[in-house]
């Protein structure tokens, strides 16, 4: 690496990507106000449904799959499937069959109604949704009711200094923060796994004669209250 590929300053990188990782929306920011700005307007997930609502009434109605899914089978799709241990997924999926059967007559019964609330009712749009309506390819993510949200914030800063041979050398310090949001652009039975992730990595570079080395690296976790969003 070269003195010439180091930008002094700040850069910021907004991407929205599908469950498959493939870039639906993507923008660059000028300061971190832009990128905070950006993510507060836009980055909330929707509250998803709980297990009692799903037991009582089909949630979704607005197409056939889900609705059927909603009906029938509920908890066995939205909560047994979603176990990762094998053994415990299978005895999972046996007592959410079981209660789903016990409890279809009842969703039946709450169907019209449901119906009714949902057209007369409708759920809010989340803000991504008109802007992902502007991609074709986002259809499948608009329909998943998922999407992902990568924010990149990348501070150089370069100053002169002298290295232990008393030589003048430039000192680049380097400052990245990534942060990984799942987002829910519906209410969805169960919601979304995981909400939000933050990194941050910091590394302190020494430029010699115009090439750059690793003086100091260090990586670290962020919460959300140290993020600052």
């Amino acid at each position: 690496m070269t003195i010439q590929q180091l930008t002094p300053g700040f850069q910021g990188h907004i991407r929205i990507e599908d469950s498959q990782h493939r870039g639906l929306y993507q923008k660059d920011c000028a300061t971190t106000q832009e990128v905070k700005d950006f993510v507060n307007a836009n980055g909330g997930s929707k509250i998803g449904y709980g297990l009692t609502e799903m037991l009582v009434m089909p949630l979704r109605t607005d197409n056939l799959k889900d609705f059927a899914t909603d009906l029938f089978l509920p908890t066995f799709f939205h909560f047994a499937l979603k176990v990762e241990n094998v053994v415990l997924r299978a005895l999972a999926s046996i007592v959410a069959i079981v209660v789903d059967v016990a409890t279809v007559l009842i969703r039946l019964v709450a169907t019209p109604i449901r119906f009714y609330y949902n057209t007369q009712y409708p759920e809010p749009v989340h803000p991504l949704v008109s802007l992902l309506g502007q991609n074709p390819t986002s259809k499948q993510a608009l329909e998943e009711g998922t999407v992902i949200l990568i924010c990149k914030m990348r501070q150089t800063n370069l100053s002169p200094t002298r290295n232990e041979q008393g030589h003048q050398v430039q000192e680049a310090q380097k400052t990245l923060i990534t942060m990984t949001s799942y987002i829910a652009l519906r209410k969805l039975p169960g919601g979304v796994k995981e909400e939000i992730s933050a990194e941050k990595e910091s590394s302190k570079l020494l430029v010699v004669d115009g090439l750059i080395t690793t003086d100091t690296y260090h990586k670290e976790s962020l919460s959300q209250a140290q993020l600052g969003f």
